[in-house]
């Protein structure tokens, strides 16, 4: 075949590709834009979201320190000034993003291992099932892979030409994508390690020009922290709370919940994370004192327990070399579950990318540029092995390891062709090898791997707004990937007595094991230990039993008997003499009709006190509202002596009157 031919057939091919990453993109679109992964936003999605809303109503980025990076709001701003269909322009703004990413890709690879190399890389992208699922998000992912593939090409333009003109624009995009994703940054001292590795003092002056084009790109986010923060950050300040999520006690490689946080949208996540603090210190602290103080926490946890850090290491390792995209916003699986594209090539996942491409790396490992794209697969393994291995957090890797994968495929079939058998033969028992520890069933990553998270925050927010159908479907919809599910049962529940069908929401109910008047309990001692004053919160166990019965009888002036119940019942367990205590817990529980638990209150209280009527004044109360007229004149005969004996002629003149009222009462009933 000559020249002009080859060249038509390569336009030809790449003009195949570029149809089929289009149409893949456009199909998967079509399913999502009518479920809930668009149309339900949860957690950062709909955060950024809601941001990029205010940016493009001319509100800005926003008068507080960043804890979410800027960059993607303002990315996602620029296509709802272009179309009032916001997520439909959302979408397509980045398969827009994601076929130029397609396009330095090709390029990139071409110029390591030639055009069909630069095919086969292309045809990967085209179909690989964790693109088409984050260009179709509401997440960074999308424009960070374009922004690591565009350093990579600058990156490769200073190798080849010189120049400072190449790396300080390398830099430039590495702050760019710091602004999207603050682990961004470790691609500055990979880099310029690198460059001073290479180019010894040269290599000095070039990584200053690398830091120094980085800096310039996130000079005015530092500037907008230090006015809104007192303090220089360069992107965020949530690094400390990122820090303690991936390292302490509790840690398990992954994103986890804190168990004081509310909710794990970011409206919420910063306050929680502060709020804890000022409880365990005492007293207020600005957002930058609250990293801080996580930042020290997840240290400290690292120097006492280095064994137990080395074990969570491991896992990241492993995590971040599966097969599975790790979520913690909407997760793959749950977007699959919508997306027949998705389920399609579910197949092409990092399990079956990732050895390929490392196989590819070792292979280059002599030839120009491997040493930067090397460097910035370990970077990136750096940064979750520091913090935590999320899908999202690794994806920046993607470009590299399709780039030096298709070179490995080009290169092994070669070397069939070529004869060379036992150098292919090495080729593939490293990628098969590589197969096997990146589709390890961990049982960790098979839970994550399940949709109904997803389906339960979906729920959550529908039933927030009032959407009762679609909640009672996505619950549902929880429910039969985890039928053992309790907070989804009772969600459900929840769900059910707001629609006013109690026959189904009690079948909730007694599927997760607790009545309405044990989840009322439960519910309300979480509001009290919510409400109690901050002075109380640092350690519950230390409140003396005469706060508890401040508090609790404040709840019984209120008429809020059920949190009185839950105060003063902690108060009497820490002070079994506290008489008022008791009383007040007497009080509360014949309020809420309890009446033989407060009949045994008031008698036990009585055999104490003997002179007080109001005791059996009390019980004389229960004892009729129980319907036993008779026992409950007998404790009024009992309250009269005891306030005959009263000091004050005014006081024993207003027991007459109460007790007299309160026989007619009985008598006539």
């Amino acid at each position: 075949m000559n020249s002009k031919h080859r060249n038509s057939l390569y336009v030809a091919l790449w003009t195949g590709i570029i149809v089929l990453f289009f149409t893949l993109r456009l199909v998967h679109l079509s399913y999502v834009l009518i479920a809930p992964p668009a149309r339900i936003l949860i957690i950062d999605s709909l955060y950024y979201f809601q941001w990029a809303e205010r940016i493009a109503s001319g509100q800005g980025v926003g008068p507080t320190v960043f804890f979410m990076s800027p960059l993607y709001p303002l990315f996602l701003s620029l296509g709802m000034q272009l179309s009032i269909h916001k997520i439909l322009a959302a979408f397509l703004l980045q398969v827009l993003l994601s076929a130029g990413t397609l396009g330095l890709l090709g390029m990139f690879t071409t110029r390591r291992f030639g055009r069909t190399a630069g095919l086969v890389a292309g045809l990967m992208y085209a179909i690989y099932a964790p693109s088409i699922y984050y260009d179709g998000v509401i997440l960074t992912a999308t424009l960070i892979l374009f922004l690591t593939m565009l350093a990579l090409t600058f990156m490769d333009a200073f190798q080849k030409f010189g120049g400072r003109f190449w790396i300080f624009t390398a830099g430039m995009t590495i702050g760019l994508s710091a602004l999207a994703r603050p682990n961004a940054l470790i691609l500055l001292p990979v880099f310029a390690l690198v460059l001073i590795q290479r180019w010894k003092r040269e290599g000095w002056e070039h990584s200053a020009l690398l830091v120094a084009g980085a800096l310039l790109v996130t000079f005015p986010a530092g500037l907008h922290n230090y006015l809104h923060g007192g303090e220089w950050y360069l992107t965020t300040n949530s690094a400390g709370v990122n820090m303690y999520i991936g390292n302490n006690p509790n840690a398990n490689g992954l994103y986890t919940e804190a168990p004081w946080l509310s909710s794990a949208e970011p409206y919420f996540e910063s306050a929680d994370y502060r709020a804890e603090v000022e409880r365990r210190v005492g007293h207020s602290v600005s957002s930058t004192e609250s990293s801080r103080y996580w930042m020290r926490e997840a240290f400290r946890w690292i120097a006492e327990d280095p064994f137990g850090f080395a074990i969570t290491t491991t896992k990241k390792f492993m995590y971040f070399m599966n097969r599975i995209e790790a979520p913690n916003n909407v997760s793959f699986f749950g977007v699959r579950e919508y997306s027949g594209v998705l389920r399609l090539l579910t197949f092409f996942n990092f399990g079956i990318l990732a050895p390929f491409g490392f196989v590819g790396l070792f292979l280059a490992r002599k030839e120009q540029g491997w040493d930067i794209a090397v460097m910035l697969v370990a970077g990136y393994l750096v940064a979750s092995l520091l913090f935590f291995v999320a899908g999202e957090y690794r994806y920046p890797v993607t470009g590299v390891l399709l780039a030096y994968g298709a070179g490995a495929i080009v290169r092994t079939i070669h070397r069939l062709r070529a004869k060379e058998i036992e150098r292919a033969q090495l080729a593939m028992m490293g990628i098969l090898s590589l197969l096997l520890l990146c589709n390890i069933p961990w049982q960790t990553m098979k839970t994550i791997s399940s949709p109904k998270m997803d389906y339960f925050n979906w729920a959550s927010v529908s039933f927030a707004r009032g959407d009762l159908s679609n909640a009672s479907l996505l619950f549902t919809a929880a429910l039969a990937w985890d039928p053992a599910w309790a907070e989804a049962h009772i969600q459900l529940a929840q769900v059910y007595d707001e629609m006013d069908v109690p026959a189904l929401a009690e079948s909730e109910y007694a599927a997760a094991g607790i009545t309405r008047e044990e989840l009322e309990r439960v519910r309300e001692q979480e509001m009290i230990e919510r409400i109690l004053p901050d002075s109380l919160l640092n350690n519950l166990q230390q409140v003396s039993s005469e706060q508890l019965l401040e508090i609790g009888a404040r709840f019984n002036r209120l008429e809020r008997f059920n949190q009185a119940v839950l105060i003063l019942e902690r108060a009497v367990e820490k002070d079994s003499t506290n008489l008022e205590a008791r009383f007040q817990y007497g009080f509360a529980l014949e309020a809420l009709f309890r009446f033989d638990q407060a009949m045994r209150v008031y008698q036990e209280l009585e055999l104490l006190d003997e002179d007080d009527p109001m005791i059996p004044y009390r019980i004389a109360w229960v004892f009729f509202a129980s319907g036993n007229a008779g026992s409950a004149q007998n404790a009024l005969r009992r309250a009269r002596d005891k306030a005959e004996r009263l000091p004050s002629e005014e006081e024993r003149l207003r027991w007459r009157e109460q007790l007299d009222t309160a026989l007619n009462s009985f008598m006539n009933y």
